[in-house]
């Protein structure tokens, strides 16, 4: 009698996080979990890093202007769910949210805004990811298009996405629909 055995094992956060501990994931490259299921993520290319830097130095100095209990966070994965561990590229957090002992993926309820920064994944961060960031209530979302030069912002979210979505161009001024936050994005025009 012949086995069957599934394709695919879904698995829980902890499951997620113990084999990353061990190592499991360091020979094939970044990874979340989406679904259930390990994702291996695009490689990072020169415009998407040269971008990603120029938009994490305005979320900086936005943040850093208007002062208080926000951090931006860099590449971080992000506990959005039981079977939704993203590996965001940009965060702003509350600080107050975060517990001083934190030792792995960032709770969502501590992200004020998710940024991903789209050159390859633009269908993906457009499509299911930015269905499951909204199932999961992430508040707001926002997709730098690198090759479209625009900023897609997305606030209010429910089962099937987000209820408002915003286009802002490179150059113009972007602003937070959750939060006092606001700044030119008018260094993208030179990148």
């Amino acid at each position: 009698m012949n086995a069957v055995f599934p394709t695919t094992f879904r698995l829980n956060h902890a499951q997620f996080e113990d084999m990353a501990r061990k190592g499991a994931f360091a020979t094939i490259g970044r990874v979340e979990l989406r679904g259930g299921v390990v994702s291996l993520m695009a490689p990072v290319h020169f415009r998407h890093s040269v971008v990603k830097i120029e938009f994490a130095q305005l979320l900086l100095d936005a943040v850093r202007q208007r002062g208080g209990d926000l951090r931006v966070l860099d590449e971080i994965s992000v506990l959005c769910g039981d079977r939704f561990v993203p590996t965001v590229d940009l965060v702003v957090a509350r600080k107050s949210a975060i517990e001083p002992t934190l030792d792995g993926p960032l709770p969502i309820q501590a992200v004020c805004i998710a940024v991903e920064v789209a050159d390859t994944s633009l269908s993906d961060d457009l499509g299911e990811k930015m269905r499951d960031f909204a199932r999961s209530g992430m508040t707001e979302y926002w997709v730098v298009d690198v090759r479209g030069r625009v900023i897609f912002l997305h606030a209010e979210p429910g089962e099937d996405g987000y209820r408002t979505r915003e286009v802002v161009k490179f150059g113009e001024t972007i602003a937070a629909r959750t939060l006092d936050l606001g700044f030119s994005t008018a260094a993208l025009l030179n990148v």
